[in-house]
C-alpha cells in the first residue's frame, strides 16, 4: 500500500470554502523538485546573532549597520531587537534589514513573489498540480499534514467499444427439393405428380406407356437460415476522467509588493516545472487576463457509458444450397444407360420400351454462408456535477 503524497510547499492548509484536489499520478512519482522546494522554505524564524553590518573601507562604502543584541549584566532584555530568518507571509521585518517579505531578496529566493490581489467573488490563493487520472491514488497531504481535497478534470469522451463479430452459422438446412413428373406429355407443362423424396441410392420405378416427362424443382430453397453466436462488447476508456486535480490553500500572504499585490508563495503545476499560484470560484467560470491558465474541477460525475449488445443474422446472400441430383435409367432397375436430370426431361426419348426409373445420388446440402453482425454502439456519458474553477498565473 501507497503512502501519502505530500505537496512541498509551505504554510498549506486544506480549502474549505472551494471544494478542490491535489492531482497525481501514483505512488513512487518523482515530483520534479516539489519538495526540494519545500526544504527551502523556513518553517520558523530562528534567531541569528551573526549578521552583523561592515564597512568596506577600500571602497569607501558603509552599509546598514544592525547591532548584536547586548547581553544585560543582570539577566534582563536590553530592549535590542534580534535579527532572525526572513518570514516571507507574515508582513514584518524579520531579519530587520528594512525590506519586508518580497521586497526581500530572501523572499524571492525562498519562492515567493508578489500576484495580484484576489478579485470580487473569487477565494486564493491555492497551489494545484495536475496528472494523469488514477482511481488507485492515495491520500494526498499538504505541506502542513492536513489532506488535500480531491477533484477531478477532462470528462471522459463516449465509451470506445469492441467490434461486433459472429461466430459460425450453425442450424441452417435447405429444403428438400422433389422430382415431378408427368406422362401426358415430353415438356413438364400440365399438372405434375411429385415423386416424393427419398434417400440417396434407392432407385423408383417409373416406367410408363405413355409419354413422360421430369422436372427437378425448388432446386437452392433455403428450409432454415440458420443463426451464429454474437461476440461480447465491452468498452476499453473505462476510466470516467483524464485527470485527477488536488489543491491546497495557501494559508497566508505578505506585503513587499506594489498597490494590489500581495506576497505568496509559489509552487510548480505538474507537468510545468514554472511555479504558479491559482485562485477559485464555485461554478463554471470564466478566467480574469491576469489568471489566465483555466481549469475545470469537478467534485464527481455520473457515468452511464456502455456499448449496445451485438446481435447476428444469417447474411442470405451468403448462404446457399446444392440442389440434389437425379438420374434417369432406360430400364426399371437403375442400371445401365442413364441421363442426369437436368431441368426438364424427356424421360420417353431416352427409353426404348417405356421401362424407366429414377435414381437419386445425393440430397439438397448447404454450401454455404455466414452471418452479419451488428451492434456495439457507444451509449450514455459522464455528466459531471459540482463543478469549480481554478484561474491560475
Amino acid at each position: 500500500m501507497c503512502g501519502r503524497l505530500s505537496l512541498g510547499v509551505r504554510k498549506i492548509a486544506t480549502v474549505e470554502t472551494v471544494a478542490v484536489a491535489l492531482l497525481v499520478v501514483g505512488c513512487g512519482h518523482d515530483w520534479n523538485g516539489l519538495d526540494d522546494r519545500a526544504t527551502e522554505f523556513p518553517s520558523d524564524a530562528s534567531t541569528d546573532t551573526s549578521l552583523e553590518a561592515t564597512t568596506d573601507a577600500a571602497d569607501g562604502v558603509t552599509s546598514d549597520v544592525i547591532d548584536e543584541p547586548t547581553p544585560n549584566p543582570d539577566g534582563g532584555d536590553t530592549g535590542t531587537p534580534e535579527a532572525g530568518l526572513e518570514i516571507c507571509d507574515d508582513g514584518v521585518d524579520n531579519d530587520l534589514d528594512g525590506k519586508v517579505d518580497c521586497a526581500d531578496s530572501e523572499c524571492l529566493q525562498q519562492g515567493f513573489a508578489c500576484v495580484p490581489d484576489v478579485p470580487a467573488g473569487w477565494t486564493g490563493y491555492f497551489h494545484m498540480t495536475l496528472f494523469d487520472y488514477d482511481a488507485s491514488l492515495p491520500d494526498i497531504s499538504c505541506h502542513d499534514g492536513s489532506s488535500a481535497s480531491r477533484y477531478f478534470s477532462g470528462p471522459a469522451d463516449a465509451a470506445l467499444c469492441s467490434a461486433c463479430t459472429c461466430g459460425p452459422l450453425t442450424g441452417a438446412a435447405c429444403e428438400e427439393a422433389s422430382i415431378f413428373c408427368t406422362d401426358l406429355n415430353s415438356s413438364c407443362s400440365g399438372s405434375l405428380t411429385s415423386q416424393g423424396s427419398w434417400s440417396s441410392g434407392s432407385c423408383r420405378d417409373i416406367s410408363s406407356d405413355q409419354m413422360m416427362s421430369c422436372e427437378l424443382v425448388q432446386k437452392d430453397v433455403l428450409s432454415n437460415e440458420g443463426s451464429c453466436d454474437p461476440s461480447p462488447v465491452d468498452f476499453s476508456n473505462k476510466d470516467a476522467w483524464a485527470s485527477t486535480a488536488g489543491v491546497c490553500a495557501v494559508s497566508n500572504s505578505g506585503a513587499g509588493c506594489g498597490t494590489g499585490e500581495v506576497c505568496v508563495a509559489l509552487a510548480p503545476m505538474a507537468p510545468s516545472v514554472e511555479p504558479t499560484v491559482c485562485l477559485a470560484k464555485v461554478g463554471d467560470n470564466a478566467c480574469a487576463p491576469a489568471w489566465s491558465d483555466r481549469h475545470v474541477l469537478h467534485e464527481s460525475a455520473d457515468d452511464s457509458r456502455n456499448c449496445s449488445p451485438c446481435s447476428c443474422a444469417a447474411d442470405p446472400t451468403t448462404v446457399s444450397c446444392s440442389a440434389p441430383s437425379y438420374k434417369i435409367f432406360d430400364n426399371s432397375f437403375c442400371t445401365g444407360i442413364s441421363n442426369q436430370v437436368v431441368g426438364c426431361t424427356d424421360v420417353s426419348a431416352l427409353t426404348s420400351d417405356g421401362s424407366s426409373s429414377l435414381k437419386r445420388l445425393s440430397p439438397s446440402a448447404l454450401l454455404q454462408g455466414s452471418c452479419a453482425a451488428s451492434g456495439g454502439s457507444p451509449t450514455g456519458s459522464v455528466t459531471p456535477s459540482g463543478a469549480t474553477t481554478l484561474c491560475c498565473l
